[in-house]
């Protein structure tokens, strides 16, 4: 932890009057949650506060409290401050790049190791297991109580980042973290349950298309799935329906690198990326365009499915292959059990 750059925030937050909150396109609990138990603790600070994400709320973060003052669009003119949280690029910013350009000051916090630290103020600390946990450091700095909406919001950001705790970024400091939280107020089965055990019938029925289209290679080290358009829109399904559907594919007995792609409407194929401690599936990302974490990563290209397939997959081969001989498989669907 930077604790020189701490401090300035911590003075910043104390001394400025207006803050815009933002996070990245498409959030996740951790987005969600971490925005949230800021923008909490700067009212309990008497701060005026607003919330900005383009994309809106994820129906898996409806649960979590105070969302409905997420906006879509800023409301002021300007704000002193502008505060950036779990974003790793500008291209992701979930707030319109002018809201941003007129604050007095920019503030870029974040725990991925691909972020961009391009503002004013920037902490960014990838041994964090979630920026949910580089907020509640903050918030323990400052002159504010973790209620239960706080402790709520922050519980849900760690659980995300960590897959409830199971996840290889599982770390002894995140669970002290959640443990205070849950004495604080958080339910963690309440918490849980929406995160990672309510699905709705479509996203349900989505789970089972992507399962029953697995397939393999590298001796069953490279596990993925294929979800196109036409899938999609004959269940009228979105975004929200595919949420964890990767850590399936992930979970299949002898994988260690797990993809799901995933065919969107605006010309580009989603690609998201999972593996085992062993394999950084970051870089895989990064290399085109997107990012993420050592355990979890994702990336977004603007080309058909089929050539997102043949690109990654063909990279994701390399890094396994780099790794020592395999014995590949002939790229059929597997047999599933029962």
């Amino acid at each position: 932890m930077s604790e020189a750059v701490v401090q300035q925030i911590v003075n910043v937050l104390g001394e400025k009057r207006t803050f815009l909150l933002t996070t990245h396109i498409h959030p996740d609990g951790d987005a969600i949650g971490s925005v949230l138990a800021l923008r909490a603790a700067l009212v309990q600070m008497g701060k005026a506060c607003e919330v900005v994400n383009t994309d809106g709320v994820p129906q898996l973060c409806s649960f979590v409290p105070t969302c409905e003052f997420i906006l879509a669009q800023p409301t002021c003119a300007r704000a002193d401050v502008g505060l950036i949280l779990d974003c790793s690029g500008q291209d992701r910013i979930a707030a319109p790049p002018e809201a941003l350009a007129a604050c007095d000051l920019r503030i870029i916090i974040d725990h991925h190791q691909s972020s961009q630290p391009n503002a004013d103020l920037n902490w960014i600390d990838p041994t964090a297991s979630a920026t949910g946990e580089l907020i509640y450091e903050l918030i323990k700095r400052l002159p504010v109580e973790i209620d239960a909406t706080i402790a709520t919001c922050l519980y849900t950001a760690l659980a995300t980042d960590t897959g409830g705790f199971r996840f290889s970024n599982t770390t002894p400091r995140v669970l002290r973290a959640a443990a205070e939280l849950v004495e604080r107020g958080a339910d963690p089965h309440k918490i849980t349950y929406h995160l990672f055990e309510e699905r709705s019938a479509k996203a349900s029925k989505i789970l089972g298309i992507a399962l029953s289209r697995l397939q393999q290679d590298c001796g069953g080290r490279l596990t993925w799935s294929v979800l196109d358009r036409a899938t999609f829109d004959a269940l009228q399904a979105d975004d929200d329906d595919i949420e964890n559907v990767v850590n399936f594919v992930r979970n299949v007995r002898g994988t260690e690198i797990g993809v799901l792609f995933r065919e969107g409407d605006d010309g580009r194929v989603r690609v998201s990326l999972r593996s085992n401690s062993r394999y950084d599936v970051s870089r895989i990302a990064e290399e085109f365009g997107g990012g993420g974490h050592r355990a979890a990563a994702g990336c977004r290209l603007r080309t058909t499915l089929e050539d997102a397939v043949a690109r990654v997959l063909h990279r994701a081969r390399q890094v396994l292959a780099a790794d020592g001989p395999s014995s590949p498989m002939n790229h059929q669907p597997l047999t599933m059990l029962s």
